[in-house]
């Protein structure tokens, strides 16, 4: 009689063990990791079901759990399903190299790579590619598709890349999706990830346990759209890429070969580590400018905050502030104060009725009667004064680059080499996205076209900082935030009374100018004035703060030095000395600065209570 077959003791779990061992053995083969050089941040990308996904583990720990990458495509099946991983190649990098300007004078580029090369299993069998940079202090990543047959032109209607947090992190954010001509300069609000609708990058996160602080952005964006995030409105924790359209719905056209920008996401323990941040400029090509001797930060007074109190008007007539006499008082100010600029609003022609409605109407060379813009020029330079042009748009982008040549030309020869550009719309004429690839595109004719006449930018109403100046250094600012001038006027008191203006959640988006005399830290309880009188009967108070505070505060050093990473002279991070290192001072939380009010704080005090590295 056949005796039944048993299995030896322990085969059972042998099998078990056996088969998890195969089973992890052919995840492995779609499967692949890569670490920081400090061994704290880790990216692991995987295959799982014929889907692409990457996580991000620090310390251990998942920040991001695994989140989905590929492509939409218009007229063609999306590059999403069906894939499996051809190749890896992976390098190190350790190099430093030193900005002409900046708040970091020396930068340390040290990252590992890892680049995954995936192709469909099926036919149109395309190809591409994602290369992952990790960093100390973050991670980016971006999409490189190659030359192929069955991917030449293309239309990509979403960006498939997603964020999914492994906590319900608390997140500052501001939003994408109302239509506002200031939607920059809005102040941010905070709330659980799991509950963000739609959101402007950079969004900042603190982790619920409270041991890293999280900053989602984008760098290098060349030639594709601004990346916005799509919340899921309480159905998970899982940010999309979300974007920015043309008219016609299409994110952005292209054909092959192209790369993305890069999707960057910032790591730090506290909250004083975001900033300065170096991620993004890393992420970004050397400077292609062989001679920066002409660029220099410096702090500027100006003729546009009276339009805004109503003291003076952008056109002419009685009250126009863009006057030769008045911007002379303004020269003599700056000349007398050691400031090194004097920016002047209203000057050129166009400023008549609705001037947003009329976009068209600028010119960009012809002055108003009133203004000099010649005899200025000579005089701001006899007093040793920079005169900054302004250059209004109102988003009439068409308009701007017909004259761009011959509007540089004239300032070139007239030594004029700064200039503030200002974009105030939410749609182009053609109505495009503000933030689209039509706009990306524009932004970056006109750095070039700057670069070329020698011309410094300051760039309003932009799309946000993601490391351009590294590559063109005259790209001074893109004040994608709000500056000092803008927070908390009356336009902006429906904001929530947890919206916060934390300069560390505007860092990544672009510096703040806008340093205003009577409105120093917080403009809710300072008292609204006219601009200092320069030159004339100015009261105590204007000359102390528009002068005093920030001469020798406000300013990074323009030579700099020491080792990677170290500060410029007089740069800061502008954090309450209350808050203990940590975001979440209230917007309108008393605090040692109340001494600035009324001109209570000695002037030796100044610099501490407002510092450096909030306004230039």
């Amino acid at each position: 009689m056949r005796m039944p077959y048993r299995p030896p003791p322990h085969s059972s779990a042998l099998g078990v063990a056996l088969a998890a061992l195969i089973s992890a053995a052919a995840a492995a083969q779609g499967q692949t990791r890569v670490a920081s050089p400090d061994g704290r941040n880790q990216v692991t990308a995987e295959i799982r079901d014929g889907k692409l996904y990457y996580s991000v583990q620090r310390d251990g720990r998942p920040l991001l759990l695994p989140s989905l990458l590929g492509f939409e495509f218009q007229g063609a099946p999306p590059l999403r399903d069906g894939l499996h991983l051809v190749d890896t190649t992976r390098k190190t990098v350790d190099e430093t190299w030193t900005q002409p300007w900046g708040e970091v004078a020396h930068v340390r580029d040290h990252h590992n790579e890892l680049k995954v090369s995936i192709a469909e299993t099926a036919s149109p069998n395309r190809q591409f590619a994602v290369v992952f940079r990790l960093f100390n202090d973050g991670v980016g990543f971006r999409y490189e598709v190659p030359e192929q047959p069955n991917l030449g032109e293309f239309a990509i209607n979403e960006e498939l890349t997603e964020f999914t947090l492994a906590n319900d992190a608390r997140t500052w954010w501001i939003p994408s999706n109302r239509p506002r001509l200031d939607r920059s300069e809005m102040l941010y609000s905070s709330s659980p990830v799991s509950v963000v609708d739609s959101v402007q990058t950079p969004v900042t996160m603190e982790t619920r346990d409270g041991r890293t602080y999280i900053v989602i952005h984008e760098a290098n964006l060349v030639d594709y759209a601004r990346m916005n995030l799509r919340g899921s409105r309480m159905e998970n924790r899982t940010l999309r890429a979300a974007l920015a359209p043309y008219a016609d719905g299409i994110k952005v056209r292209g054909r092959t070969p192209f790369v993305t920008p890069w999707r960057t996401i910032q790591l730090a323990d506290r909250a004083v580590d975001l900033a300065p941040s170096v991620l993004g400029l890393n992420l970004n090509p050397p400077s292609v400018l062989e001679n920066t001797g002409w660029i220099r930060p410096m702090k500027y007074v100006g003729i546009w905050w009276g339009m805004h109190i109503g003291t003076m008007t952008w056109s002419s007539g009685p009250k126009h502030g863009a006057t030769t006499a008045n911007t002379r008082r303004y020269i003599d100010f700056a000349a007398a104060n050691g400031i090194g600029g004097v920016l002047v609003e209203g000057w050129n022609l166009g400023w008549e009725g609705d001037w947003i409605a009329n976009r068209n109407a600028f010119s960009f060379t012809q002055p108003y009667p009133d203004y000099d813009l010649r005899g200025l020029a000579a005089y701001a330079k006899q007093q040793g004064v920079k005169l900054i042009v302004h250059n209004e748009t109102s988003g009439g982008v068409e308009n701007y680059e017909r004259q761009m040549d011959s509007a540089f030309a004239l300032y070139h020869s007239l030594g004029l080499d700064a200039i503030k550009s200002g974009y105030v719309t939410d749609l182009t004429s053609e109505g495009h996205s503000h933030h689209g690839q039509y706009m990306v595109r524009h932004y970056r004719r006109v750095i070039e076209k700057a670069a070329q006449y020698g011309i410094m930018l300051d760039v309003h109403e932009p799309i946000h900082d993601t490391g351009e100046r590294r590559t063109y250094p005259n790209m001074m600012e893109s004040r994608g935030r709000a500056g000092a001038g803008v927070q908390r006027l009356g336009r902006r008191r429906w904001q929530p009374a947890g919206a916060r203006d934390d300069s560390l959640l505007h860092a990544p988006a672009g510096w703040a100018d806008g340093f205003h005399p009577g409105h120093l830290r917080h403009l809710d309880r300072a008292r609204l004035g006219p601009p200092p009188q320069p030159g004339g009967a100015a009261r105590a108070h204007d000359a102390r703060q528009a002068a005093g505070a920030l001469r020798g505060a406000l300013l990074t050093a323009s030579d700099g030095g020491g080792p990677a990473r170290e500060l410029r002279t007089a740069a800061g991070v502008p954090v309450h000395p209350r808050r203990g290192g940590r975001l979440g001072h209230h917007a309108r939380a008393r605090g040692e600065d109340r001494r600035l009010r009324g001109g209570r704080a000695a002037g030796a005090e100044r610099p501490k209570l407002v510092r450096g590295g909030d306004h230039r």
